[in-house]
């Protein structure tokens, strides 16, 4: 039996004519599509793709686990998370963080760290992003900003990373005016420090 909700009168069912407003004082099981012909409107939050509604706050729980949609208007994630940046080998570090915040495929990162040791590691790529970035043929290259830079191997006038797939940036730099920029510049050493951001995106 289908039943709708009037703002007028609370709820109507079919044949039957309510005069006054009516209130659902348990949990309103549905199964099928919802339908709603005017806007909708929850003091709280609201729970998709099976997701438990978060106890706290106004807004909307996705699962824990991606369920991606093929429609690319629809949006079918939302992350907040950390991950580690990685120089790879047997570095050590004096600190590192990696924040990360994911809508759809969109992802913004922030990360920071200082080389204590960098034995085996890479001295000019970072790896360990949180999701691949997405690439077709290699033509998607993604930029990240280098916010702070100190005691870099090489002497520089600018840096930055970049990324055309995968999980790694690398880095790419000048020093003097140049018609373009250098790859794989080595930059890290023991002492030095990178503080970076950037957006791209990832797969789905």
């Amino acid at each position: 039996m289908a039943i709708t909700l009037d703002g007028t009168t609370g709820i109507t069912t079919p044949g039957v004519v309510n005069t006054a407003a009516e209130t659902i004082a348990t949990t309103l099981a549905v199964t099928g599509a919802v339908t709603l012909s005017s806007t909708l409107k929850t003091a709280t939050t609201i729970g998709v793709g099976a997701a438990t509604p978060s106890a706290s706050g106004a807004g909307i729980t996705f699962p824990a686990s991606q369920s991606a949609s093929t429609d690319a208007q629809t949006l079918d994630d939302y992350e907040e998370g950390v991950w580690t940046p990685s120089l790879g080998g047997n570095t050590t570090y004096n600190f590192r963080f990696g924040k990360y915040t994911k809508v759809g495929r969109n992802v913004t990162i922030e990360f920071g760290f200082q080389v204590n040791t960098l034995g085996t590691g890479s001295a000019t790529e970072i790896s360990g992003l949180p999701f691949s970035a997405f690439t077709t043929d290699g033509s998607e290259i993604y930029g990240f900003t280098v916010a702070y830079l100190v005691n870099s191997a090489t002497n520089v006038t600018s840096a930055t990373g970049y990324n055309g797939g995968g999980t790694t940036i690398i880095f790419s730099t000048t020093a003097s005016a140049v018609s373009s920029f250098s790859v794989n510049t080595i930059v890290f050493q023991a002492n030095a420090r990178v503080h970076m951001s950037g957006t791209y995106f990832t797969t789905t």
